[in-house]
């Protein structure tokens, strides 16, 4: 990740940057508001940008691509609650007995779908909420669950313990 901040930035600044992140091919699921430009560029490096009117200045923060690789599917308690993603490449976030994360690529939109219907075959199926990218659930026994469909081919998987009391 880089990041910087940036003073003595006017409005026009703002307005010009952002014009030239696009000119460089940041593209991709832009979102731009008066102060904020959110945007990826086909090589998936990921941009945003937030400026501040009030006290002139601008936060830059350029994240570059997750790097994937071939991943070993862990086969511990937590994680046998949901079934194995068809891709095995990836990138692991978290993984500790209350909590796995992980990125995983290679996954079509038709992959993302059929995946959640495996999730919920699995019994994810409490307090559910599917939509066209997102789907949170929990199970019987109280785990939680979150798949979402990123871009480039990509789903991010959550699954945590119940909450203890």
């Amino acid at each position: 990740r880089f990041n910087i901040e940036i003073y003595q930035v006017s409005p026009e600044d703002f307005e010009n940057y952002v014009k030239g992140c696009k000119e460089k091919g940041f593209t991709i699921s832009t979102t731009k508001t008066d102060g904020v430009f959110y945007a990826y560029h086909a090589e998936q490096y990921e941009l945003d940008i937030f400026y501040w009117e009030d006290k002139e200045t601008m936060d830059i923060f350029l994240d570059a691509p997750l790097e994937m690789s071939e991943i070993k599917w862990p086969n511990d308690k937590l994680v046998k609650q949901i079934p194995q993603p068809e891709s095995l490449i990836g990138n692991i976030r978290w993984e500790n007995s209350e909590h796995f994360g992980v990125y995983i690529s290679n996954i079509t939109p038709k992959q993302y779908s059929e995946y959640v219907d495996r999730c919920i075959d699995a019994g994810f199926t409490v307090d559910y909420s599917r939509g066209e990218k997102t789907f949170h659930a929990y199970n019987k026994d109280g785990y939680y669950l979150v798949v979402e469909q990123h871009l480039f081919d990509k789903i991010y998987i959550s699954i945590k313990v119940p909450e203890k009391d």
